[in-house]
């Protein structure tokens, strides 16, 4: 819930901050058709930032601490705390990859050339949630939980802890957690900076061809979710619909209904009306009947 919490503080504003940017170049969303931004749009650029430290994990910021909780509450599972720490790594550099992109170097196309500013009512928006961003992470969820869940000595000392002692919880509550969190965040930003710092194309497919390939067509998920529905799901559908039109709709219904229609026709030839013809099969039945008796 803390994390959640400061994530609606970082991830609105860099939604917004999007925003602006694709409003600013006419709905490009390119951002290899980008580039040069920081330049043209500050206060994008400089709430953008915000968010994008905040999300990767840079102290003080809000979303370092909630981050240090959720790696905090993995560091006494070791495989859980290795796939923690990943993804705060591959935060770091995608969102820092698209910063130094879409605002670093040159501009990359005319609509980049001629980028301004959004309008007020776009970046007023922007400010105040990075303000929250940068000092929401001070709000510890547990201040506002713990009237709820503790007693009341646990509430006094987690509602009375000063500005200081929460800016360095994590180094003595879960120094593993935070010295992971701050090297994500700097591997995830020396990464980003020494494939993207001064990159005019992306230069993933070059250096990774087929891990940029399988990243491209989504490691192939696609794929194989079709496979295995076409293996699974499609075949019994298949075999659903033979059942059904052969054996249920086939020999079942149109199988007792022709039946059924051929006897009836049978049947109606036999009630001609005509006398001779009764008198004929009577003598017929008669002659059967004495034959089936009288046979040795």
């Amino acid at each position: 819930m803390y994390h959640l919490s400061t994530h609606a503080f970082f991830k609105a504003l860099l939604f917004l901050a999007a925003g602006s940017v694709i409003h600013a170049l006419h709905h490009e969303q390119n951002i290899w058709e980008m580039g040069g931004l920081s330049q043209k749009m500050r206060v994008t650029k400089w709430t953008f930032l915000a968010g994008t430290l905040a999300i990767a994990g840079m102290p003080p910021l809000s979303g370092f601490y909630s981050k240090d909780e959720i790696l905090a509450a993995a560091s006494h599972r070791p495989l859980l705390f290795v796939v923690a720490a990943l993804v705060a790594i591959l935060t770091s550099f995608y969102m820092f990859r698209l910063w130094f992109v879409a605002f670093g170097g040159k501009a990359r196309s005319e609509v980049a050339e001629q980028a301004h500013e959004s309008p007020p009512v776009m970046i007023w928006p922007l400010r105040i949630l990075a303000v929250l961003s940068i000092l929401g992470g001070l709000l510890g969820i547990n201040a506002f939980v713990a009237r709820q869940f503790e007693t009341v000595a646990t509430q006094a000392q987690v509602t009375h802890v000063s500005v200081s002692e929460r800016l360095f919880a994590p180094f003595t509550e879960s120094p593993l957690g935070a010295l992971a969190g701050l090297a994500a965040f700097a591997f995830g930003l020396s990464f980003a900076y020494a494939l993207y710092g001064n990159a005019k194309i992306d230069p993933i497919p070059e250096k990774l061809r087929f891990l940029s390939r399988a990243m491209r067509r989504r490691f192939y998920v696609d794929e194989l979710y079709q496979f295995l529905i076409a293996a699974t799901h499609e075949m019994l559908s298949r075999l659903a619909n033979w059942i059904d039109q052969w054996l249920i709709a086939g020999l079942g219904v149109r199988g007792l209904h022709g039946t059924t229609e051929a006897f009836g026709r049978v049947l109606r030839l036999v009630q001609t009306g005509n006398l001779q013809t009764y008198t004929f099969l009577f003598a017929l039945g008669v002659a059967v009947v004495l034959f089936i008796v009288l046979m040795p």
